[in-house]
């Protein structure tokens, strides 16, 4: 548990120390982003195979597919783009270790990408990776985390209305997880300008459909397409989830509402949205949460953002210190107090 909350509560240490630096903002932004990102791929790379719930069945899928002939290994349910990168990577080694490797370079890399081009305060988006539980997920979950990578590299071309550079990103990801699909609705969609009317409206649309026809279709669904997730047909809790993401989304809309039309930002604002929808349907059907993961991770850049644009310095210092003094507690209630993800204890390879 220490290497996690030293892997949180460094990023504002290394702020505060890049605030006294001579240089400009953007320069401070990428030295954070490097530093940061260099210490959780670090902190991925080198844990031992029980850090994250899932790798029990990641890890013996790999030494498998180190012994299979190319013709053998697209077999089963598992996302041939997930499969072909394990495959080639055996070639290299069958050690499970460049796996873990590759997986927590592309997402580190990713995340903090996305972040340093985006964020107008990048170590309150960086905190927010890790203290939102993105980051820890990222150490069980790993084709939907790398899935959610290539998603957010296709938000630009939304914001650019560059349908088939979307496209291509997003069939990117569904090749490493198949719910990527969902964020398709995001295109048209980003069409309009988002209101408080148009969130009430996409809210209660998506809370009613939920209770009255949404578990029903998804049946329906799964059974005839997806059958690997039949017994994933369970009611989930998530309103904590729910409220954060609506507390989120409406805090975005009030401090952005007389600022200039964005097209990016709009973007966003329609991600929460759409996080906010599918977590109503998260409560009457748990395995939706996944799909929340895709739009949900934009608040790492909407949230601070959104605190940027508040005028009164006083202000904005509230904002940020209780947005720090939230997502810490989250972390410790939620993310380390649940374990949903298997990442406790922590232990480094040599253990």
């Amino acid at each position: 548990m220490t290497v996690y909350f030293f892997n949180l509560l460094s990023i504002p240490i290394y702020a505060l120390l890049l605030y006294f630096v001579g240089i400009d903002n953007r320069k401070k932004g990428k030295i954070l982003c490097s530093l940061v990102g260099l210490q959780l791929f670090l902190t991925a790379a080198l844990r031992a195979t029980t850090v994250g719930g899932d790798l029990e069945n990641y890890i013996p899928l790999y030494s498998r597919l180190g012994k299979e002939d190319w013709g053998e290994i697209f077999v089963g349910r598992i996302e041939p783009g997930y499969l072909f990168l394990n495959k080639i990577l055996t070639l290299f080694s069958t050690d499970e270790r460049l796996l873990l490797v590759v997986i927590g370079g592309i997402v580190v890399v990713g995340f903090c990408t996305f972040i340093y081009k985006n964020s107008r305060i990048p170590w309150l988006s960086l905190f927010l990776f890790v203290a939102l539980g993105l980051y820890t997920t990222s150490l069980s979950m790993l084709r939907q985390s790398v899935a959610i990578v290539f998603t957010l590299m296709s938000i630009r071309y939304v914001e650019r209305r560059s349908f088939w550079k979307f496209s291509i990103l997003v069939s990117i990801a569904m090749l490493f997880h198949y719910t990527a699909i969902t964020f398709f609705i995001l295109y048209p969609l980003a069409k309009f300008k988002p209101t408080w009317r148009y969130f009430f409206f996409m809210l209660g649309g998506g809370f009613l459909f939920s209770l009255f026809l949404g578990k029903t279709l998804l049946i329906n669904l799964i059974e005839r397409y997806h059958s690997l997730y039949e017994d994933a047909i369970t009611g989930g809790t998530g309103y904590n989830m729910l409220l954060l993401l609506i507390a989120v989304t409406a805090f975005g809309l009030f401090a952005g509402g007389r600022q200039e039309y964005d097209r990016f930002r709009n973007v966003l604002t329609h991600m929460m949205i759409l996080a906010c929808c599918f977590q109503c349907m998260a409560l009457y059907f748990g395995l939706m949460a996944r799909i929340v993961l895709y739009f949900s991770a934009s608040q790492l850049v909407f949230l601070p953002n959104a605190i940027s644009y508040m005028g009164m310095k006083d202000l904005k210092f509230l904002a940020v210190s209780s947005v720090f003094i939230l997502a810490f507690s989250y972390f410790v209630i939620f993310i380390l107090g649940g374990d949903s993800c298997g990442i406790l204890p922590y232990r480094f390879m040599w253990e």
